[in-house]
C-alpha cells in the first residue's frame, strides 16, 4: 500500500486564520474550499499569487487567496445569528463550450446563507486561464441554480456530487436544517 501513495502535504487550517473548512475540490492546480463560519471561497495553490501560508515539506511556497467573499450570498443582517453563514460544498462542472470563454470552470456551490445551490464562474480566477483584470468581476457573482426542492425552500445545501448519464447530469446533496440555526 505505502509504495502506492504519494506524498501528502497538512496544512493547517488554524494557523492559518481559516475557522471551519469544507467542500475540497481540485481544479488544475488549485485546491478550491470553504469557511462556512468565515464565509470564504479559498483557492490554494503552490504558484498563484496572494497570501503566503507557509512551506511544505519541500520547502515549497505555498500560496492562499480568496476567490469569493460573503460566499453563502446571504443578507449581512443575517451575519449576527448564522452559525455558518457562508458556502460549504462545491463541485467542478465539467466544461462547456462558451461562446465567450475558452473552456470555463464552474463550480457548484452550497450556499448556506442564502439557502441555495448556485454556479460559480472561476475561470477569471485559475491560474491556468489569466484573464484580464476588468474580468475579475465575474468571480464575485454566483448564479442561482436552486432554492427549493418540490416548492419547498432548501434548509441549507451542505455537501454535493454530480452523475452525468446519457447527456444529463443529476446532483445529489444533503440538505440538513442546522446550515441556518442558530
Amino acid at each position: 500500500f505505502s509504495s502506492r501513495t504519494a506524498p501528502i502535504t497538512v496544512i493547517s487550517a488554524s494557523s492559518h486564520n481559516l475557522i471551519w473548512t469544507e467542500g475540497p475540490t481540485l481544479v488544475g492546480k488549485e485546491l478550491f474550499f470553504s469557511d462556512t463560519v468565515d464565509a470564504k471561497i479559498y483557492a490554494l495553490d503552490v504558484s498563484s499569487l496572494g497570501e503566503e501560508i507557509g512551506t511544505n515539506e519541500k520547502n515549497e511556497r505555498l500560496r492562499l487567496r480568496v476567490v469569493k467573499e460573503r460566499s453563502g450570498d446571504n443578507p449581512p443582517e443575517d451575519d449576527s445569528w448564522r452559525a455558518e453563514p457562508g458556502s460549504n460544498g462545491l463541485f467542478l462542472l465539467p466544461p462547456v463550450p462558451s461562446p465567450t470563454k475558452d473552456n470555463p470552470n464552474n463550480l457548484l456551490v452550497c450556499q448556506h446563507g442564502a439557502r441555495r445551490i448556485a454556479v460559480l464562474d472561476i475561470t477569471a480566477s485559475s491560474s491556468e486561464n489569466k484573464l484580464e483584470e476588468r474580468d475579475e468581476a465575474v468571480i464575485k457573482m454566483a448564479i442561482p441554480l436552486t432554492s427549493e426542492w418540490n416548492g419547498r425552500r432548501l434548509n441549507g445545501p451542505n455537501d454535493i456530487a454530480v452523475r452525468q448519464e446519457d447527456g444529463k447530469m443529476y446532483a445529489y446533496f444533503t440538505d440538513p436544517v442546522y446550515a441556518w440555526l442558530e
